[in-house]
This record gives structure tokens, C-alpha cells and sequence, in this order.
């Protein structure tokens, strides 16, 4: 599994969560993907987005290049500014989304997560790892 590969000869309790990560999809087109170092964790840092309130601010830090949010009342805008580092592709400079439509997509990715958080426990207490989704999966 790919889980056995990820670890190599690393105890689980040094391992850094698995790779990946979130994927921003309109229709059936990605808008913008999971960048370099991304964790499956960064969920948390999606959510952090739907918050009512207005904010600026950089999400999905485990990754670089990291995108940008800018929210008012109904919006967040995700900028994908290239100081140093390029994005990989597909990402927009600017893309619009409403806070509810990303609170659904999210609801919706927090279940998805939560089944394969749960086949990651089994493989965990298969292999004397209980814990093991809150360590690969969640980062906790």
C-alpha cells in the first residue's frame, strides 16, 4: 500500500502526514490543484475560509507555493500569485467563489477524507498503528 511506501523505515510517530491535498474543481475542470509538499491535513486550512467574517490571508501553508484568500461578506477570491515560485497548473491569478458553494464542496470533502481516514485506521490497527489516520491523514 501506498501508506508502506510513504513510511519506508520512518516510525509513524515521526512521519509527516500524507501527501496531497485538496483540488478546486468548476464543472468538471480543476481550477486549481494541490501544490508541492500539499497534505491531505490541508482540509483545516480550507475551512478556515468559510469563516464569515472578512480576512486576507495565505492557506494551504505546508505547500509552496501557498494560494491567497481575500473574503468579504459573500465572496472569498483565490489569488495564485507567483512571487518566486510558479504555481502548477491549472491556476488561475484570480478565481471567485461564494462562501456557501465552498462550504458544500467542503462538507463534501470531509466525507470523502473521513472514509479514507477510516480505511487508514484499519490498515493502522492491522499493523499495530492505532492512531494511524490522526497521524496520516489529520496531522494531529
Amino acid at each position: 500500500m501506498a501508506i508502506d511506501l510513504h513510511l519506508g523505515d520512518t516510525p509513524l510517530q515521526e512521519s509527516c502526514g500524507l501527501f496531497g491535498g485538496l483540488v478546486l474543481v468548476e464543472g468538471a475542470m480543476p481550477i486549481l490543484i494541490p501544490q508541492c509538499c500539499g497534505m491531505l491535513a490541508d482540509i483545516a486550512s480550507w475551512e478556515a475560509l468559510t469563516r464569515p467574517e472578512v480576512f486576507s490571508e495565505s492557506f494551504c501553508l505546508e505547500g509552496h507555493p501557498c494560494p491567497q484568500a481575500i473574503s468579504d461578506s459573500v465572496e472569498v477570491e483565490i489569488q495564485c500569485i507567483e512571487d518566486w515560485e510558479p504555481f502548477e497548473m491549472p491556476a488561475p491569478l484570480s478565481y471567485k467563489v461564494s462562501r456557501q458553494s465552498l462550504c458544500d464542496a467542503l462538507e463534501e470533502a470531509k466525507r470523502e477524507l473521513n472514509c479514507f481516514a477510516a480505511k487508514v485506521e484499519v490498515w493502522g490497527c492491522e499493523r499495530g498503528y492505532p492512531g494511524a489516520a490522526d497521524v496520516l491523514v489529520y496531522e494531529k
